[in-house]
C-alpha cells in the first residue's frame, strides 16, 4: 500500500515535471520566435548603425537560461520515471516474495493435512482388523457355546433316560 502510494505520488511528480518541460519548451519556441523577431530587428538597426550586441547578448543569456532549465526538467522528469520503475519492481518483488510465502504456507498446511488423513487411514484400518478379529473371536465363542449346548443337551437326554430306567 506504501509502495502503491509512492508510485501514485512519483507518477503524479513525473506528469506535472512533464507538463513544465511542455510549458517550457513553449516558453523556449517563443523565446526563439522572438529572438528571430529581434534578430531582424537588430539587423534593422544595424542599418541604422545602431548598437545591438547588447540586446542579442541579453537574448541569448536568457536563450541559454532556459535551455539549461529545459535540460534541469528533463533530468528530474529522467529521474522521477526512474523512481517510478523501481518503486514498480520493489513492489512487483514484494508481491512475489508475499506469494512464495503463502504458497510454502499452503505447502505446509497439505503436508500437515495429508500426514493428518494417513494417520487417520491407519487408524481406521487398525480399527477395521481388530474389528475382524474381534468377529472371528465372537465365531468362536458362539461356536464354543453351540458345541457346550449341545453337550449339556446330550447330557440333559442321558439323564432323562437314566431317570427314567430308574423310575419305571
Amino acid at each position: 500500500n506504501r509502495l502503491e502510494d509512492e508510485l501514485e505520488r512519483a507518477k503524479t511528480e513525473c506528469k506535472r515535471l512533464h507538463r513544465q518541460v511542455k510549458d517550457k519548451n513553449s516558453e523556449l519556441n517563443e523565446l526563439v520566435k522572438l529572438n528571430d523577431d529581434y534578430q531582424s530587428q537588430l539587423q534593422e538597426f544595424r542599418n541604422k548603425d545602431f548598437d545591438s550586441s547588447e540586446l542579442s547578448r541579453e537574448y541569448k543569456e536568457k536563450l541559454e537560461k532556459l535551455k539549461f532549465e529545459q535540460e534541469k526538467m528533463k533530468i528530474k522528469e529522467d529521474n522521477y520515471i526512474r523512481q517510478i520503475q523501481k518503486l514498480e519492481e520493489d513492489h512487483k518483488s514484494e508481491n512475489a516474495r508475499k506469494e512464495d510465502k503463502y504458497e510454502s504456507m499452503i505447502k505446509a498446511k497439505e503436508a500437515r493435512l495429508n500426514k493428518k488423513y494417513d494417520d487417520l487411514d491407519d487408524r481406521y484400518t487398525q480399527a477395521l482388523s481388530e474389528i475382524d478379529h474381534l468377529k472371528s473371536m465372537i465365531e468362536q465363542k458362539e461356536a464354543l457355546v453351540r458345541q457346550i449346548e449341545s453337550e449339556v443337551n446330550g447330557f440333559n437326554r442321558k439323564e432323562s433316560k437314566i431317570r427314567e430306567q430308574y423310575e419305571v
